[in-house]
Order: structure tokens, then sequence, then C-alpha cells
């Protein structure tokens, strides 16, 4: 059994209600793609764990089409990208100058995790799950937009894969409601 939760995020209490759902072939051939994603960017397995629970929180399958789309045309550098819903600020941050919407497709899931996976080496996990969820300013603070609620999503998703590794290819996603802030 792994341990990634105590691994990467010791202090929080993993403690949110949560159910498990299947979403059928879609959201298997989904994850199928993330993993040869991690694959490709020799990721390594505690944060492939965390980057599945992060993909679990954004969509229901894991698919470009369910993104967050309501910031796109936003010129306050809060527009998301990809699956994981990265802001064009972080993206910025970790180097990334391109068209941000080059990385909503799942063809570019490699570019993405080897992203979120610098992040983690420059920032760590807790900081890097802070921007993800409240921009710069939760970045900075660690509790705005909700971060706090949201590390805590992650760490639980991440103790339920821990009892469940078959979460990490399955067609099931652990769904945890998490305010859109």
């Amino acid at each position: 059994m792994s341990n990634y939760w105590t691994q990467l995020l010791p202090t929080m209490s993993a403690n949110r209600p949560y159910k498990i759902t299947s979403y059928g072939a879609a959201l298997k051939g989904n994850k199928q793609q993330l993993l040869n994603a991690f694959h490709v960017r020799a990721i390594r397995n505690e944060r492939r764990a965390l980057m599945m629970a992060m993909a679990m929180i954004e969509t229901n399958t894991m698919s470009p089409s369910q993104r967050d789309t309501t910031k796109d045309t936003n010129t306050d550098m809060s527009a998301n990208a990809s699956i994981f819903n990265l802001s064009e600020d972080m993206l910025n941050h970790l180097g990334y100058q391109g068209n941000i919407h080059l990385l909503d497709t799942l063809t570019s899931l490699p570019d993405v995790v080897g992203l979120i996976d610098k992040g983690i080496n420059m920032w760590g996990v807790t900081r890097m799950l802070n921007f993800v969820r409240g921009g710069r300013k939760a970045f900075n603070d660690g509790v705005s937009y909700g971060a706090m609620d949201y590390r805590n999503a992650v760490a639980t998703i991440l103790k339920v894969i821990d009892m469940f590794p078959s979460l990490m290819s399955d067609d099931r996603r652990v769904e945890i409601y998490v305010s859109h802030q």
C-alpha cells in the first residue's frame, strides 16, 4: 500500500467527505493518456498520484471540454489552461511563454505534467497547490480562495488512492465538492 497522502501533504487532515463514482470508458481512456504523459516525463509515483488527484477535482472525465473556460477572455493572467485549470500567471511563472490554450489538449499532457512537476520542484507541493487553487494571492498567503479546503480535498483523494490504487487507472473518480471561487 502506498502512503502518498502523508508523504506529500502530512499536515493536512484528509477528512473531506467523498464518494467514488464510475464515469466509464471516457475517464478510463483519459486516465491512460495522463499515465502515458507521466511516463514520457518520468514523473515520480507520488507526484503521479498528486496530479491524478488534482485532475479528479477539476473535471469528471479529465476531458478538455470540461475545463473551466469562464476566464478565457480575461486579460489579468487568470485564464485557465489544461484539464488542471492552471492559470496563465502560474504557467508564465514556470517559464511557459506560448499560447496557454495549446496546453488544453490531451496530447499536450506531457508538457503540462512537466510544468506541474517543475512547480513542485520550485515551490514545494503546498505552495504549488495554493497557486493552482487561488493564483498568486493564495500562493503568497496560503488561504485565499479556499486554498486550504482545496489542499484538504487533494489530501483526501490521495488518502483514497492509497487505499484503492486501482483508482489511478480505472474508470472511477473520487468526487469531492470543492466550491468554485
